[in-house]
Protein backbone atom coordinates (compact mmCIF):
# COMPACT_ATOMS: atom_id res chain seq x y z
CA UNK A 1 0.00 0.00 0.00
CA UNK A 2 0.93 3.61 -0.70
CA UNK A 3 1.88 6.05 1.88
CA UNK A 4 -0.24 9.11 1.87
CA UNK A 5 1.63 12.53 3.15
CA UNK A 6 -1.63 13.18 4.65
CA UNK A 7 -0.57 10.85 7.71
CA UNK A 8 3.05 11.84 7.79
CA UNK A 9 3.81 15.19 9.66
CA UNK A 10 6.94 16.89 9.07
CA UNK A 11 7.04 20.00 11.15
CA UNK A 12 10.69 22.03 10.90
CA UNK A 13 10.58 23.68 14.57
CA UNK A 14 13.65 26.19 13.99
CA UNK A 15 15.47 27.29 11.50
CA UNK A 16 18.27 24.60 12.09
CA UNK A 17 19.79 23.88 15.37
CA UNK A 18 22.08 27.09 15.53
CA UNK A 19 18.89 29.50 16.27
CA UNK A 20 17.52 29.59 19.73
CA UNK A 21 13.90 27.85 20.71
CA UNK A 22 12.13 27.82 23.45
CA UNK A 23 11.96 24.20 25.30
CA UNK A 24 9.58 21.69 24.81
CA UNK A 25 8.39 18.55 26.20
CA UNK A 26 7.00 17.00 23.28
CA UNK A 27 9.26 13.38 24.70
CA UNK A 28 8.17 14.29 28.23
CA UNK A 29 11.65 15.06 28.92
CA UNK A 30 12.16 18.51 28.06
CA UNK A 31 14.37 18.25 24.86
CA UNK A 32 14.05 20.53 21.82
CA UNK A 33 12.28 19.40 18.56
CA UNK A 34 13.86 20.32 15.02
CA UNK A 35 11.80 17.91 12.94
CA UNK A 36 8.55 15.62 13.29
CA UNK A 37 7.91 12.54 10.76
CA UNK A 38 5.15 10.36 11.87
CA UNK A 39 5.42 10.02 15.66
CA UNK A 40 9.14 9.82 15.84
CA UNK A 41 11.21 13.10 16.50
CA UNK A 42 14.43 14.74 15.65
CA UNK A 43 16.23 16.63 18.31
CA UNK A 44 18.08 19.22 18.60
CA UNK A 45 20.77 17.51 20.81
CA UNK A 46 20.95 15.01 18.12
CA UNK A 47 22.18 17.48 15.48
CA UNK A 48 24.55 19.06 17.72
CA UNK A 49 26.28 15.60 18.09
CA UNK A 50 26.28 15.47 13.92
CA UNK A 51 27.29 19.12 13.06
CA UNK A 52 30.90 20.40 14.32
CA UNK A 53 30.40 23.58 16.13
CA UNK A 54 34.08 24.91 14.37
CA UNK A 55 32.70 24.73 10.80
CA UNK A 56 31.18 28.08 9.16
CA UNK A 57 27.97 29.21 9.88
CA UNK A 58 26.67 28.90 6.89
CA UNK A 59 27.92 25.34 6.29
CA UNK A 60 26.75 24.21 9.38
CA UNK A 61 22.99 25.26 8.52
CA UNK A 62 23.25 23.77 5.12
CA UNK A 63 24.64 20.75 6.49
CA UNK A 64 21.88 20.85 9.27
CA UNK A 65 18.77 21.36 6.14
CA UNK A 66 20.15 17.96 4.59
CA UNK A 67 20.80 16.17 7.81
CA UNK A 68 17.13 16.92 8.82
CA UNK A 69 15.63 16.41 5.05
CA UNK A 70 17.97 13.11 4.65
CA UNK A 71 15.77 12.09 8.58
CA UNK A 72 12.90 12.94 7.21
CA UNK A 73 12.93 10.73 4.53
CA UNK A 74 14.59 7.69 6.18
CA UNK A 75 11.36 7.97 8.90
CA UNK A 76 9.09 7.84 6.12
CA UNK A 77 10.29 4.65 4.40
CA UNK A 78 10.53 2.78 7.81
CA UNK A 79 7.03 4.26 8.55
CA UNK A 80 6.22 2.47 4.65
CA UNK A 81 8.21 -0.53 5.61
CA UNK A 82 6.39 -1.21 9.01
CA UNK A 83 2.81 -0.80 7.38
CA UNK A 84 3.82 -2.91 3.71
CA UNK A 85 5.61 -5.66 5.28
CA UNK A 86 4.25 -8.81 7.49
CA UNK A 87 5.85 -9.41 11.09
CA UNK A 88 7.61 -12.47 10.48
CA UNK A 89 9.31 -9.94 7.30
CA UNK A 90 9.69 -7.75 10.27
CA UNK A 91 11.25 -10.03 12.62
CA UNK A 92 15.01 -9.35 12.44
CA UNK A 93 16.02 -10.53 15.64
CA UNK A 94 18.76 -13.30 14.38
CA UNK A 95 19.72 -11.17 11.35
CA UNK A 96 20.78 -8.21 13.51
CA UNK A 97 21.95 -10.97 15.49
CA UNK A 98 24.40 -12.16 12.87
CA UNK A 99 25.49 -8.88 12.00
CA UNK A 100 26.65 -7.66 15.28
CA UNK A 101 28.27 -10.35 16.04
CA UNK A 102 30.14 -9.78 12.62
CA UNK A 103 30.98 -6.41 13.49
CA UNK A 104 32.57 -7.00 16.67
CA UNK A 105 34.52 -9.98 14.57
CA UNK A 106 35.47 -7.66 12.45
CA UNK A 107 36.36 -4.77 15.07
CA UNK A 108 38.48 -7.35 17.39
CA UNK A 109 40.66 -8.42 13.92
CA UNK A 110 41.48 -4.86 13.49
CA UNK A 111 42.56 -4.11 16.63
CA UNK A 112 44.75 -7.84 16.50
CA UNK A 113 46.53 -6.86 13.23
CA UNK A 114 47.19 -3.66 15.15
CA UNK A 115 49.27 -4.81 17.47
CA UNK A 116 50.59 -8.08 15.74
CA UNK A 117 50.81 -7.30 12.35
CA UNK A 118 54.16 -6.21 10.53
CA UNK A 119 53.66 -4.66 7.68
CA UNK A 120 57.78 -4.27 6.61
CA UNK A 121 59.05 -6.76 4.05
CA UNK A 122 62.63 -7.43 3.05
CA UNK A 123 63.26 -6.65 -0.65
CA UNK A 124 64.83 -10.23 -1.03
CA UNK A 125 61.33 -11.50 -0.37
CA UNK A 126 59.64 -9.51 -2.83
CA UNK A 127 62.20 -9.98 -5.58
CA UNK A 128 61.55 -13.97 -4.93
CA UNK A 129 57.78 -13.86 -5.13
CA UNK A 130 57.95 -11.56 -7.97
CA UNK A 131 60.39 -14.46 -9.82
CA UNK A 132 58.25 -17.17 -8.62
CA UNK A 133 55.12 -15.26 -10.09
CA UNK A 134 56.01 -13.28 -13.52
CA UNK A 135 53.03 -14.49 -15.28
CA UNK A 136 50.97 -12.56 -12.55
CA UNK A 137 52.89 -9.29 -13.80
CA UNK A 138 52.53 -8.77 -17.36
CA UNK A 139 52.12 -5.38 -18.90
CA UNK A 140 49.18 -4.80 -20.14
CA UNK A 141 50.64 -1.51 -22.64
CA UNK A 142 54.43 -1.43 -23.26
CA UNK A 143 56.76 0.73 -20.78
CA UNK A 144 59.74 2.72 -21.26
CA UNK A 145 62.97 4.13 -19.64
CA UNK A 146 64.08 7.43 -21.17
CA UNK A 147 63.94 11.20 -21.53
CA UNK A 148 61.26 12.87 -22.35
CA UNK A 149 61.65 17.59 -23.42
CA UNK A 150 58.97 19.69 -24.54
CA UNK A 151 60.80 23.31 -24.89
CA UNK A 152 59.03 26.22 -26.81
CA UNK A 153 60.38 27.29 -30.05
CA UNK A 154 61.79 30.67 -28.83
CA UNK A 155 63.99 28.79 -25.98
CA UNK A 156 67.15 29.86 -26.44
CA UNK A 157 70.53 27.62 -27.85
CA UNK A 158 68.61 24.41 -29.02
CA UNK A 159 71.19 22.95 -30.42
CA UNK A 160 72.91 22.04 -27.72
CA UNK A 161 69.80 20.15 -26.82
CA UNK A 162 69.52 18.41 -29.95
CA UNK A 163 73.33 17.41 -29.83
CA UNK A 164 73.18 16.44 -25.86
CA UNK A 165 69.56 14.81 -25.45
CA UNK A 166 71.05 11.74 -27.03
CA UNK A 167 73.90 11.38 -24.69
CA UNK A 168 73.97 9.31 -21.31
CA UNK A 169 77.23 10.85 -20.04
CA UNK A 170 76.97 12.17 -16.90
CA UNK A 171 78.23 16.33 -17.75
CA UNK A 172 75.36 15.92 -21.01
CA UNK A 173 72.62 15.14 -18.62
CA UNK A 174 73.48 17.93 -15.98
CA UNK A 175 73.34 20.08 -18.69
CA UNK A 176 69.41 19.07 -19.59
CA UNK A 177 68.29 19.11 -16.43
CA UNK A 178 70.09 22.84 -15.55
CA UNK A 179 68.78 24.00 -18.56
CA UNK A 180 65.55 22.50 -18.52
CA UNK A 181 64.88 23.72 -14.96
CA UNK A 182 64.87 27.26 -16.90
CA UNK A 183 63.30 26.94 -19.88
CA UNK A 184 61.65 23.86 -19.97
CA UNK A 185 57.65 23.51 -21.10
CA UNK A 186 57.49 19.55 -20.29
CA UNK A 187 60.76 17.85 -18.69
CA UNK A 188 60.29 14.12 -17.54
CA UNK A 189 63.57 12.28 -16.97
CA UNK A 190 63.03 8.43 -16.45
CA UNK A 191 66.27 7.36 -17.39
CA UNK A 192 66.16 5.38 -13.73
CA UNK A 193 62.65 4.51 -13.94
CA UNK A 194 59.83 3.10 -15.90
CA UNK A 195 56.80 4.71 -17.67
CA UNK A 196 54.33 3.62 -19.32
CA UNK A 197 53.78 4.93 -23.64
CA UNK A 198 50.42 6.27 -22.70
CA UNK A 199 52.54 9.38 -21.30
CA UNK A 200 54.39 9.87 -24.67
CA UNK A 201 51.50 9.35 -25.94
CA UNK A 202 49.99 12.94 -24.30
CA UNK A 203 53.70 14.52 -24.74
CA UNK A 204 54.13 13.81 -28.79
CA UNK A 205 52.08 15.88 -31.19
CA UNK A 206 52.26 12.70 -33.24
CA UNK A 207 49.99 9.45 -33.51
CA UNK A 208 51.43 6.23 -32.44
CA UNK A 209 49.82 3.51 -34.26
CA UNK A 210 51.63 0.70 -33.29
CA UNK A 211 53.22 0.73 -29.99
CA UNK A 212 55.53 -2.21 -30.44
CA UNK A 213 56.80 -1.42 -33.78
CA UNK A 214 57.54 2.16 -32.62
CA UNK A 215 59.55 1.16 -29.88
CA UNK A 216 61.15 -1.22 -31.91
CA UNK A 217 62.25 1.22 -34.89
CA UNK A 218 63.36 4.45 -32.45
CA UNK A 219 65.55 5.10 -29.87
CA UNK A 220 65.45 9.11 -30.61
CA UNK A 221 62.77 11.30 -31.63
CA UNK A 222 62.60 14.64 -32.81
CA UNK A 223 59.56 16.58 -33.67
CA UNK A 224 57.86 19.58 -33.48
CA UNK A 225 54.79 21.66 -33.98
CA UNK A 226 53.69 24.73 -33.88
CA UNK A 227 54.94 26.70 -30.95
CA UNK A 228 57.17 23.37 -29.26
CA UNK A 229 60.45 21.46 -29.80
CA UNK A 230 60.27 17.88 -28.67
CA UNK A 231 63.31 15.81 -27.53
CA UNK A 232 63.31 11.96 -26.95
CA UNK A 233 65.64 9.16 -26.07
CA UNK A 234 64.94 6.12 -25.33
CA UNK A 235 66.82 3.84 -23.15
CA UNK A 236 65.38 1.05 -23.06
CA UNK A 237 61.28 -0.39 -23.39
CA UNK A 238 58.90 -3.45 -22.36
CA UNK A 239 56.62 -4.45 -25.25
CA UNK A 240 52.90 -5.42 -24.40
CA UNK A 241 52.41 -8.87 -22.88
CA UNK A 242 55.99 -9.00 -21.77
CA UNK A 243 56.79 -9.61 -17.63
CA UNK A 244 56.51 -5.31 -16.08
CA UNK A 245 59.84 -4.57 -14.48
CA UNK A 246 60.41 -5.39 -10.96
CA UNK A 247 60.24 -1.60 -10.63
CA UNK A 248 56.92 -0.95 -11.78
CA UNK A 249 55.11 -3.55 -9.87
CA UNK A 250 57.07 -3.84 -6.41
CA UNK A 251 54.12 -1.43 -4.81
CA UNK A 252 51.47 -4.56 -5.89
CA UNK A 253 54.00 -7.64 -4.88
CA UNK A 254 53.83 -5.90 -1.51
CA UNK A 255 50.10 -5.36 -1.37
CA UNK A 256 49.84 -8.83 -2.45
CA UNK A 257 52.27 -10.79 0.40
CA UNK A 258 51.20 -8.38 3.00
CA UNK A 259 47.98 -9.21 2.37
CA UNK A 260 48.64 -13.18 2.09
CA UNK A 261 50.67 -12.44 5.48
CA UNK A 262 47.24 -10.87 6.84
CA UNK A 263 45.80 -14.08 5.93
CA UNK A 264 47.91 -15.94 7.80
CA UNK A 265 47.46 -14.04 10.67
CA UNK A 266 44.34 -14.37 10.92
CA UNK A 267 44.19 -17.92 10.29
CA UNK A 268 46.83 -18.68 12.93
CA UNK A 269 44.58 -17.09 15.36
CA UNK A 270 41.35 -18.76 14.59
CA UNK A 271 43.43 -22.34 14.61
CA UNK A 272 45.12 -21.24 18.27
CA UNK A 273 41.76 -20.52 19.74
CA UNK A 274 40.04 -23.75 18.25
CA UNK A 275 42.86 -25.87 19.79
CA UNK A 276 42.92 -23.81 23.01
CA UNK A 277 38.81 -24.31 23.33
CA UNK A 278 39.74 -28.25 22.14
CA UNK A 279 41.98 -28.57 25.07
CA UNK A 280 39.74 -27.45 27.71
CA UNK A 281 36.32 -28.65 26.71
CA UNK A 282 34.77 -25.22 25.44
CA UNK A 283 34.15 -27.29 22.40
CA UNK A 284 31.83 -30.45 21.89
CA UNK A 285 30.66 -32.15 18.62
CA UNK A 286 27.22 -34.20 19.25
CA UNK A 287 25.78 -37.06 16.86
CA UNK A 288 23.73 -35.87 14.43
Amino acid sequence: MKYKFSIVSIILLIPVFLSVCNRTSVDNKNKTPVAKAGDTYLYKNTLNNVINDNIPKADSTTMADNFIKTWVKQQLLFETAKNNLTDKEQDLKDKIADYRKKLLIHKYKEKFLSKNFDTTLKKKKLHEFYKKNTTEFKLQTPALKGLMIKLPKSAPDLAQIKRRYRSSRPEDSIFIENYCYEHVENYQDYTCGWFKIQKLRHLLPVKIKDENNFLKTRNYIQTSDSLYQYFVRIDDYKLKSEVAPFQMVKSNVKEILLNKEKLNLLNNLENKLYNKALESNKVKYFNR
